[in-house]
């Protein structure tokens, strides 16, 4: 059995209630959308990934927390796919390949999401009841279990290598501390994409303005499939905030209406530092650095000398679960390596070998919405 201990009921009984309206009436939240009509099958996942968030927020600060326990699959486990035990057959096959390849093309989010639910979701949470003998993965009561998780960390993958691939051609071009330029969701499941570029590092707010509710996205810097965060309601009203501090690069923003049905004018600005920040500096085997993630979305850059080339380790100590990148060398936007648990518990661990230069670490929470303290530093 993968139950997880202590799980906090009214989590417990917020998944419920979204599943069966009937059961804990007095949760929040509960789905607007019954499957089978427009913006159901956004709304599936929609809700799950937010639930997750709501749970990583939670599982992250316990002592017990083993996050190899709940990594997302990134296919459908090859145990799962033996006839003779979960039922696996040449129609899920067809579906998982569809999913994976969008061939025939899902012509929305919501189509896409309508077609898991209906179909090869139904199957794998039994499926994964039988091969691993867990039985409670089978009810709504799954959150419990630890493969709840690996499951829809899988949904959620599908869902974001689609969006990723619909990303549209005409990108809006937004300049830091300029005014607002307008937008709008003219039709149902439309999508826009914003990019702006950062000069200086430092902390940037992108925010929407205006009555439409719309979710936004940020990815970067310079990929437009790496995805930093997201928000919905974090600003005035029903709009999205995002809070992060960027190091210099091109950034792009996704937003899209929080109902795929719905559409709306909105606009959208950027607003961040001309300053060049004062980034800590580490010292390489010198003392490390206590540093705090103290909101949701933040994340610290911290920056490091090589004098002499070789393997340099590159290291988070504490209890916190936290996400590293590191940059360089004298470039604030090079990728070289990113780490979530490679270090003891949580920690994140980089050990790579870096030629003489200056190099850029960025510091996250691996959880959008986790905070909490940590330390680090530079061996070689």
């Amino acid at each position: 059995m993968a139950l997880i201990p202590n799980f906090p009921k009214d989590l417990l009984d917020i998944h419920h209630h979204w599943h069966d309206p009937s059961a804990h009436p007095g949760s929040p939240g509960g789905r607007n959308n019954p499957f089978g009509t427009p913006g159901a099958g956004l709304e599936f996942l929609q809700f799950h990934h937010d639930f997750m968030v709501q749970f990583h927020a939670w599982y992250d600060t316990q002592p017990f927390a083993d996050q190899s326990l709940v990594l997302p699959w990134a296919t459908v486990p090859v145990v799962l796919k033996n006839p003779a035990v979960t039922g696996w057959n040449s129609t899920f096959a067809a579906q998982e390949n569809r999913i994976i390849t969008n061939n025939p093309s899902f012509s929305s989010e919501d189509a896409l999401g309508a077609y898991i639910e209906g179909g090869i979701h139904g199957w794998i949470h039994p499926a994964v009841a039988t091969a691993f003998n867990e039985p409670v993965v089978a009810n709504f009561h799954s959150p419990q279990s630890t493969y709840f998780y690996q499951i829809h960390g899988l949904v959620d993958k599908w869902w974001r290598d689609y969006v990723t691939a619909q990303i549209p051609q005409t990108i809006v071009q937004l300049a830091v501390d300029a005014p607002s330029v307008q937008a709008s969701i003219s039709r149902p499941g439309e999508v826009s994409v914003f990019s702006f570029v950062v000069f200086t590092a430092g902390n940037y707010t992108i925010e929407t303005q205006g009555s439409t509710d719309v979710v936004a996205r940020l990815y970067g810097p310079n990929n437009m499939a790496a995805l930093i965060t997201e928000d919905d309601d974090s600003g005035d009203a029903q709009n999205s905030r995002i809070s992060s501090m960027l190091s210099a690069g091109t950034y792009y923003v996704r937003v899209r209406h929080y109902r795929e049905s719905s559409t709306g004018n909105y606009s959208i600005s950027v607003k961040g530092s001309n300053q060049q920040p004062n980034f800590p500096t580490i010292q390489v085997n010198g003392a490390a650095i206590d540093g705090v993630i103290a909101v949701a979305n933040e994340s610290d850059v911290y920056t490091f000398a090589v004098t002499a080339a070789g393997t340099h380790l590159i290291e988070t100590a504490g209890n916190t679960d936290c996400l590293i990148t590191l940059f360089g060398p004298d470039s604030q936007t090079a990728f070289i390596a990113q780490d979530d648990d490679s270090g003891p518990g949580t920690n994140s661990r980089i050990a790579t070998n870096l030629a003489v230069g200056t190099y850029y670490v960025r510091v996250a929470h691996y959880s959008p919405t986790g905070t909490g303290t940590y330390s680090i530093f530079v061996r070689r």
